[in-house]
């Protein structure tokens, strides 16, 4: 009789209309928040004055591997927060930029003149921090685009120009551009290094003694302390005897004018791939 009543209780709870249990199976959906997206062409914004940082600019002394100079623009493309932003333009051949900022968290490249911030960079670029200022150098090496950074300002980088002492100017010669181009300048000026003269058969003595044994050219600049107004400055051939070292005729001779308490770089460089030889003076931090 127990047996009897189990077996009437099972199938009435497994009785039910069709269907029932694919109700219940189904129940209520869920609804998942649609995942705001902006739309598909729109372009960040670039970022407020605030968020640009630092003091920056470029000297353009490229060539390219078909021996011709290119105009560039500086750019920094669209990141996380702002859009693309053109930090300088039309830098010609030998000349320099003017002062630019940084973006907080980006990354500035150097582009042909006229292209789009996502078309191929020439180089990449360092930048300094807020409180550093930084000259950038764009060259050729090893046969691609290049920017060296030289450190006007900088707390911490060793390299970082030094003031002159009261009363008297410094000239920084640079001529790290040549390295490129080392068979032409031979042929014609015995070689991309250089012994630094007066033009009376002494040479310039370098600011920093410690440096006094080596020659300009390559990573190495060569710099000199000088009383206010113009001085004359002569190239001559690197390696020569110590004795000798600017007594032979000078290869090229340039003109500079030392400003009391302020620094100068001269770039020392060639427009056509060594066949001659040219100059670019900048103020350090001006």
């Amino acid at each position: 009789m127990r047996t009897t009543a189990l077996v009437v209780a099972v199938l009435a709870f497994g009785c039910g209309k069709k269907g029932d249990d694919k109700q219940a199976s189904e129940g209520t959906p869920s609804v998942k928040e649609p995942v705001p997206t902006a739309p598909a062409n729109q372009e960040k914004g670039p970022p407020p004055k605030e968020e640009y940082k630092g003091k920056n600019r470029l000297v353009n002394l490229y060539i390219g591997a078909d021996g011709k100079t290119q105009t560039v623009d500086v750019w920094v493309r669209r990141g996380f927060k702002w859009g693309p932003v053109k930090l300088a333009e039309n830098v010609e051949f030998g000349k320099v930029s003017a002062w630019f900022g940084v973006p907080s968290s980006m990354s500035p490249v150097v582009l042909p003149v006229g292209a789009k911030a996502d078309d191929k960079e020439l180089s990449g670029m360092v930048y300094g921090r807020p409180d550093e200022v930084v000259t950038g150098v764009l060259t050729t090496y090893r046969g691609q685009a290049n920017v060296v950074s030289l450190y006007d300002v900088s707390k911490e980088m060793t390299q970082a120009v030094k003031p002159p002492s009261a009363g008297k100017g410094t000239i920084i010669l640079d001529a790290g551009q040549l390295q490129s181009y080392e068979a032409a300048l031979t042929e014609k000026y015995g070689g991309r290094s250089f012994n630094v003269g007066d033009g009376t058969g002494e040479c310039r003595p370098q600011r920093d003694p410690k440096m006094a044994d080596l020659a300009l050219g390559g990573t190495a600049s060569y710099e000199l302390e000088l009383p206010p107004g113009k001085a004359k400055v002569t190239l001559h051939k690197w390696p020569a005897p110590a004795d000798g070292r600017c007594k032979a005729a000078a290869v090229y001779e340039l003109e500079v004018e030392a400003i009391a308490d302020k620094a100068q770089r001269v770039f020392i460089y060639t427009p056509d791939s060594g066949k001659s030889l040219a100059t670019l003076v900048t103020t350090v931090n001006e």
